[in-house]
Formats: C-alpha cells, structure tokens, sequence
C-alpha cells in the first residue's frame, strides 16, 4: 500500500517488534546510508514507512516481485492481448512467521484479486522458517569475549536478511541456540563474481573460536 506495507490478510500476526534494545544497537551501528545509495546505484530505499533501513532489512518481511512475463516483447509495435502472463515473487519472513501459513494466504488472496474471467495457478514451494538467536541467551557473553580478545574490539549484534532455512531446523532437533559470526566482509562479495574470503579473517576467525573454546571451560550451564 501507500505505506509499504503488505496487503495480504493476517501477513503481519505473527511478526514481533523489535525491543528498544535491539532498535538502541541497530542504530549505534557504524552504518553509512548515503554511501551505500551511491555504492549499490540507487537514490532512495523504499519499504514500510516508519522503519529504519537497517530494521527494514532485518527486522522486517517483505515481497519481491523478481520477474514479470507476458504478451509480446519483441521489437516493434503489436496489439497483442496475452492469453497468459507469469510473475515470480517471493516473500522473505521473519521469526515467528509461518511460511505455510504465509503461503496459503497469498496464494488465497491473489485468487480474490484475479477477475472473474481469469484463471490463476500459483506454484512454488513453502521455505524455511526464519531464526533468530536470543542474544540474552547466557553464552553469548562468552562469545563477545572471544570476538573481543581476537579482534581487539567489542563487537555488535547484527541480523540479516539472507536465507540459511537448516538454522532453525538444528535449533528446534537439537535444543540449543545457534550463533551466526560474520568472518568476511561486504567487499568480499559472497555469492558473486571474485567471491572471496580476507586470509587474516580467516585465521582472526580460528583465533576467535579458540578464545571460546578456552573460556567455555569455566561455564557452567544451568
């Protein structure tokens, strides 16, 4: 809508807001907007009014149209009325959300939009539940220490928006939090051409992994 917020029914039951605390990290991030406009090419980011970008990219669902197909593309003019057209999109949940849930409700609200005339088939399939690590969770100040003593230099609580679906699979099977550490950089361009990983991160990071293993030897779990 106008205010870039989803319109399917019951989309937003489940999301959760975020707690002062988290708003409070995000925003003390070191985190420049205008240079990634320029960086990435675009003058303004869109989504839903009264979010930062970084909660918007984090924090937030949303729904990309990713490709539009129909009727006649070609070069030079025809007044053709497709019998058929296609469009892909996807939606990115957040925790809480319910991607079969999720999915049947877009696909039931689409089916009201269609005109009468029209026949619509969605295909496609339901994906992996979204995971967020409880940063309260009592190890996690043994896993700032380590960041810490490897990289002299406290570090920051994140989210993402990328999609790693077996995260929350392995949290429910196993019944312990996962922690995600970032070991690269954004220059590092993960998933695309020259993808590539610094070789000091990589040996920062086996520092950072020791320092916790040695520190988690004086825990002692409830």
């Amino acid at each position: 809508d106008k205010d870039g917020r989803i319109t399917i029914p019951g989309f937003y039951e489940d999301v959760a807001d975020l707690t002062p605390q988290e708003q409070a990290q995000f925003a003390a991030l070191p985190y420049d907007e205008e240079a990634l406009k320029r960086e990435i090419g675009v003058t303004e980011f869109i989504g839903e009014t009264g979010f930062s970008t970084l909660e918007k990219r984090w924090a937030r669902p949303a729904l990309d149209v990713n490709g539009i197909l129909g009727g006649f593309t070609g070069d030079g003019t025809k007044t053709v009325i497709p019998a058929k057209a296609m469009a892909k999109f996807t939606l990115r949940l957040v925790p809480y959300q319910d991607p079969e849930k999720i999915f049947n409700a877009a696909k039931a609200y689409l089916e009201h939009l269609a005109p009468a005339a029209a026949k619509i088939s969605l295909t496609g399939g339901v994906g992996g539940s979204a995971y967020l690590t409880p940063i309260d969770h009592p190890i996690m100040p043994f896993i700032a220490q380590a960041l810490q003593q490897a990289y002299q230099r406290e570090p920051v609580f994140t989210r993402t928006g990328g999609t790693i679906g077996v995260l929350s699979t392995f949290s429910e099977t196993l019944r312990l939090p996962i922690v995600m550490v970032g070991m690269a950089q954004p220059s590092d361009n993960a998933h695309a051409p020259n993808e590539h990983l610094t070789e000091e991160l990589f040996y920062q990071g086996t520092e950072a992994a020791a320092y916790l293993l040695h520190e988690l030897k004086t825990w002692k779990p409830a």
